[in-house]
């Protein structure tokens, strides 16, 4: 099975877990995945926990801003329209589901490994929208530059378009 096939039926699975979260009473939270499979792919003891913050500035379908933590550097991230053509910031709705792409350049890490590497992540977001915020649980698998996977955590103020998460996840370089 390819890489890319393993990361989409991964995010299918993550996919099918947060809407089950979504119908807690609490906060969404983002599943986590088994990460067996994902340290079967990289060489022993290669995979690290890593945990930070993003900042980014909002704009319909996309955002940018700064990763920063055992991460470090510029991150984008591209949202692709849900079937009917919403982006993010025009969604409507008590719970909103995106998918997209987001790019790290990496420009430090405690991992001197990633340092000058660009990380391409494939996207699931869900939203619970309670204006003035969104909160916000993504999903995120890498899909170039190492493999891994995060979990982050956050709010979109639709006053300032601007987001805070929190990230969490193992990498492998």
């Amino acid at each position: 099975m390819s890489r890319v096939t393993k990361a989409l039926m991964a995010r299918a699975v993550l996919f099918s877990s947060m809407l089950l979260a979504a119908c807690e009473s609490s906060p969404p939270a983002a599943p986590r995945r088994d990460l067996r499979a994902l340290r079967e792919e990289a060489p022993a003891g290669s995979c690290q926990s890593v945990r930070g913050t993003i900042e980014a500035r909002v704009v319909p379908g996309a955002a940018a801003g700064t990763i920063a933590g055992d991460i470090e550097g510029s991150i984008t991230t591209v949202l692709l329209p849900d079937p009917v053509g919403a982006t993010d910031m025009s969604a409507t709705g008590a719970e909103i589901h995106l998918s997209g792409e987001q790019t790290i350049h990496v420009t430090g890490s405690r991992i001197p490994e990633l340092v000058g590497r660009t990380l391409v992540w494939m996207v699931d977001s869900h939203t619970v929208n309670l204006p003035p915020i969104r909160r916000v649980s993504n999903t995120l698998t890498v899909i170039e530059g190492a493999t891994g996977h995060l979990v982050s955590h956050g709010i979109l103020d639709l006053t300032t378009h601007t987001t805070h998460f929190e990230y969490e996840g193992e990498i492998c370089p």
